[in-house]
């Protein structure tokens, strides 16, 4: 399981922190997918979670992130939700404006803290660098 097998491995070779409170778990657009799963999947090893331009194409079935947030009501991780006004969307599959915002309005409805939103900026890595120093420092209030 990634607690017994990675986090141990991680502890080896860098310094993180030894309490969940103080594991950030973080991503953009499919890697922010992949940090809101893990982070509800295992939320005593991560309590907070970083996601920017959250963007589930067809790789992740919504329902299955869904079912997490229903999870163990009494470890909720906070979770700092960002997307830009003009973010990446595909109009065939996805859109990670509408589903950063989806998620986001998920989880708060579900009892998360939830912090972030929308930025009027466009998508790409100067948006999502500015971000991430101002998300860390929020997550960590």
């Amino acid at each position: 399981a990634l607690h017994d097998e990675l986090i141990p491995q991680l502890t080896k070779r860098y310094r993180i922190a030894d309490s969940p409170d103080e594991r950030i778990l973080a991503g953009r657009r499919g890697g922010a997918v992949a940090a809101v799963y893990t982070t509800l999947r295992y939320p005593k090893t991560f309590g907070h979670c970083l996601a920017i331009s959250y963007g589930r194409a067809d790789t992740v079935r919504a329902d299955m992130i869904h079912d997490l947030i229903h999870g163990d009501a009494d470890h909720k991780p906070k979770f700092h939700i960002a997307w830009n006004r003009y973010d990446v969307r595909r109009p065939q599959s996805f859109s990670c404006r509408i589903q950063s915002r989806e998620l986001s309005e998920r989880l708060k409805y579900h009892g998360y803290r939830v912090t972030g939103g929308e930025d009027p900026t466009g998508a790409g890595w100067r948006s999502w660098r500015a971000q991430f120093g101002t998300a860390i420092q929020t997550l960590l209030q």
